[in-house]
């Protein structure tokens, strides 16, 4: 591969550009934990279900962690160092972001980690990255007001149905995001059927034990055992 391209994919501009949006990002977060703070209070949340639930969401982030630092060290040898940190930094969608260096090289005629992956090629695939992300946010900023008049509207009234419709949801988009993987036999396979068993066995050990700091680890320790098994069994 020509890497002259990633002589300036790693340049000091792009490591600014990419501050820039990471520091948006942090500004975002720090905004919205203070409102949920305040407003947690007015509705009388106390102190203790605060530290509750930031530490179960702390440990819940680090299964997921581990996918996005595999994938950011694959996206550097691609893309250079600073947008992909940005990148995954700011979104963490490993599978968007290798599928757009795929659809960008191949857009100019080039595959992706091959020699004729350049300076073009780079240029194309940041285009389909930045054009590609457009509709989540236009989706995101017109929408989310609605979104909650919409569910209630859905249920009509029977508020006991909200969070049986909330967690179908996530189940609907969690399942779509595996279902390929049962379908299509293979590496992913062993990764669903591994994390799916290790997520029951991790919550029968907790509800036996009555470990609950367990279940705040069920899904990253499925996610990391989903991971190696895919490595050892395929």
């Amino acid at each position: 591969m020509e890497n002259n391209y990633l002589e300036i994919a790693n340049t000091f501009p792009f490591w600014i550009i990419a501050l820039i949006m990471l520091s948006v990002v942090v500004f975002q977060s720090i905004i919205f934990m203070k409102k949920a703070f305040k407003t947690g209070k007015k509705i009388g949340i106390t102190d203790e279900q605060f530290k509750t639930t930031i530490r179960a969401s702390t440990i819940t982030s680090i299964g997921p962690s581990f996918a996005v630092l595999i994938g950011l060290v694959a996206l550097i040898s691609l893309i250079g160092s600073p947008m992909a940190f940005m990148r995954l930094g700011v979104i963490g969608a490993v599978m968007f972001e290798t599928l757009c260096v795929d659809a960008g090289a191949e857009a100019v005629g080039v595959a992706a980690n091959t020699l004729g992956f350049d300076l073009y090629a780079f240029s194309n695939v940041m285009w389909v990255m930045c054009v590609g992300s457009i509709g989540w946010l236009l989706i995101a900023g017109l929408f989310t007001p609605k979104l909650e008049t919409f569910r209630v509207k859905l249920v009509r009234g029977r508020d006991y149905l909200l969070p049986v419709l909330s967690t179908a949801a996530v189940l609907g988009a969690f399942g779509y995001q595996v279902s390929r993987f049962v379908v299509e036999l293979g590496p992913g396979t062993v990764a669903v059927l591994v994390s799916a068993l290790t997520i029951v066995l991790v919550n029968l050990l907790s509800e036996k034990t009555n470990a609950k700091f367990l279940k705040e680890w069920a899904l990253g320790i499925a996610m990391v055992t989903g991971m190696f098994g895919a490595v050892l069994f395929s």
